[in-house]
């Protein structure tokens, strides 16, 4: 045994992975118990403790924990959300993601031990229910802020830079969710009028947002199956995002069928995952799907580059790819043009 390496050494990389759970855990507990709802003014452990009728000892380790992941701030004994945490974790406020933190841990990143250790030395036992109507419809009403926040000022942003961009008439918003995205998009441009096509189940929430932002005369939802159903047609652009991961078997079918949809000269841009150095980065969808693909025993993760490859074998002319960084880490933009 070497004793010559000992201090070059870092232990601090695998550390850091090991306290994952904890901070998980910790954040949780925050958004369960409200606790940010409390913290919008300074106060001290004491007083959160009479709050929540709470273990006075307890509750003020838990705050100082909280503090030390950056979400609470500390002063003179007194504890106060961070900006962050004001804005995002409050219930109360426009843009509270609590809610939507909570659906992602509790449906695809919660894996216990034992489960986990199972998946790897025996398979999958049984298989998530990946379609179930009622998961994806909390999932949407859980990512409409998210949707608002993130999502629809990217498409905002890559959309609006095209070159097609004044002349767009109409768009298609392909498993479009809660519809956040075509509206935002639809809203900007003098002109557009944008269709939304998911499952039925989560089009009733697109229509109960197409009615609070008063879009029902320029946007409207279609639910269906777009594997097999009628999705439209005559489109300027077809919008989708991480929409296809489920579906890489089928993807020529699919593809051909948007190109169909679209008109001469239209645009195809696809927003997802794309993943690289033999399917081991970038960690975050890797992380992020892990539990369903091993319950699946199929690996859900979009290969970078092949969104692209099979938009150029459907029939679209010209493909240009890049990459944007987001909450979710790294992710691939395609835009094709027929």
């Amino acid at each position: 045994m070497s004793l010559h390496n000992e201090g070059k050494i870092n232990l601090k990389n695998i550390l850091d992975i090991s306290y994952g759970p904890i901070r998980e855990k910790v954040l949780m507990a925050g958004i369960k118990l409200k606790i940010f709802d409390y913290l919008t003014e300074p106060k001290t452990a004491k007083e959160i403790c009479n709050d929540l009728s709470s273990h006075e000892i307890n509750t003020e380790l838990y705050l100082n924990a909280l503090t030390a992941l950056g979400l609470i701030e500390k002063k003179n004994g007194a504890y106060c959300n961070s900006d962050l945490a004001q804005e995002l974790l409050v219930s109360e406020r426009d843009y509270y993601m609590g809610d939507f933190i909570a659906s992602l841990t509790s449906t695809w990143h919660v894996i216990s031990m034992k489960e986990l250790t199972s998946l790897i030395l025996n398979g999958p036992s049984g298989r998530m229910n990946i379609m179930s109507e009622s998961l994806w419809e909390r999932n949407t009403r859980n990512g409409v802020n998210y949707q608002r926040i993130e999502l629809a000022q990217t498409a905002s942003t890559i959309i609006s830079s095209l070159p097609e961009y004044s002349g767009l008439q109409k768009m298609l918003d392909l498993g479009g969710g809660s519809g956040m995205v075509a509206m935002n998009i639809v809203k900007k441009h003098p002109n557009m009028q944008g269709v939304i096509f998911d499952q039925p189940a989560v089009v009733k929430v697109t229509n109960e947002y197409i009615e609070k932002y008063q879009m029902n005369d320029r946007v409207k939802a279609i639910g269906g199956n777009y594997m097999v159903d009628d999705i439209g047609s005559g489109y300027d652009l077809i919008w989708a995002s991480f929409t296809f991961n489920f579906h890489q078997d089928e993807l020529d079918a699919i593809i051909s069928k948007l190109y169909d949809a679209l008109n001469e000269g239209g645009v195809f841009i696809y927003f997802g995952d794309g993943v690289e150095k033999e399917g081991t980065y970038p960690a975050e969808p890797i992380m992020g799907m892990l539990k369903a693909c091993m319950m699946a025993a199929n690996n859900f993760n979009m290969p970078q580059g092949k969104i692209a490859q099979k938009m150029l074998d459907c029939g679209f002319r010209s493909v240009r790819s890049t990459s944007v960084i987001g909450s979710f880490g790294k992710s691939d933009v395609d835009i094709a043009r027929k």
